[in-house]
Formats: C-alpha cells, structure tokens, sequence
C-alpha cells in the first residue's frame, strides 16, 4: 500500500546507526537507500499508520484526523489496505476525520470487502452533552443520495 504514495519503493530496510532507534531507509531503485524521512508527509504518515496497525499487540487503534498528510485520489487505496491490514491481525480501528472525501473512500473500501465493516459514528453536541449517532452503510447511502452533512 505504500507503493500508492511512492510507486518507485521496492523495499524498506530498518539500519542500525548510532541513534538510539534504527532508521528506516527505502530502496528506490537508485544507487543509494534513502531515509525515508525524504519520501514526504504521506508517506511518513501512512508508514506510522500501517506499521501501528501490524507490529503492535494493541486490539484497538485510535487513529486522530486520518486523512492528515494524504492526498484525497489516495484514500480509497489507504483504506482497503487498513481493512486488509486490521482483518489479518484482528485490531479494530477508531479514526477521526473531518474530511467527507474520506468518509465517502472509507464506505468505498469497505462495499469492496467481503463484509460492509464500517460504522460511521458522528458526534453532535447536544445544549451541554455529546450525542453519538452510529451510522451504517444503509444509512450512508441515504445521506449520500441526499446531500446530509455527516462530518
């Protein structure tokens, strides 16, 4: 899925250096191995996020303003891959998002999975409490159809 931000990538590489934690160098098929700090904010982000999603232990994912970083032509790719991803090592991911494009690559992703795993969960304030309303992909395809704000 990295290979959506950067489609020259071949490998990626952890190399040992006098830092404390190894740096993480890609392959592009140039003469040298680049740090991957060079390949740009979305790709660092999407590395941070897939790497969390399939080197931790953690059942739960909490995933702040996902879309940060990532060009919108990207997201439905990025969410496939997180499905895949978070099905093969059984974590659930909690994302917040502001953005609709990415709302709406999300329910693409998720209408191409085996089973529709998406729950859009909207919070309203409501005078002085928050009240969530889950929304499912029925309901999303209403609100599409009708032009409903659902950020």
């Amino acid at each position: 899925m990295l290979r959506e931000i950067e489609p020259r990538l071949e490998t990626l590489e952890a190399l040992q250096t006098n830092q404390l934690a190894p740096l993480i160098y890609a392959d592009l098929g140039l003469s040298e191995m680049i740090p991957v700090t060079q390949l740009g904010q979305g790709f660092n982000r999407l590395l941070d996020i897939y790497s969390e999603v399939v080197a931790s232990d953690a059942k739960a994912l909490l995933i702040d303003e996902i879309e940060n970083g990532l060009h919108y032509s990207v997201l439905p790719v990025i969410w496939k891959g997180l499905f895949l991803a978070a099905k093969e090592v059984d974590v659930q991911i909690f994302a917040t998002t502001h953005s609709w494009e990415c709302i709406l690559a999300a329910d693409q992703a998720a209408r191409e999975g085996e089973d529709y795993d998406l729950a859009l969960i909207r919070l309203d304030r409501v005078k002085e409490d928050i009240k969530a309303t889950i929304i499912d992909g029925k309901s999303l395809d209403t609100a599409k159809e009708l032009h409903w704000e659902m950020r």
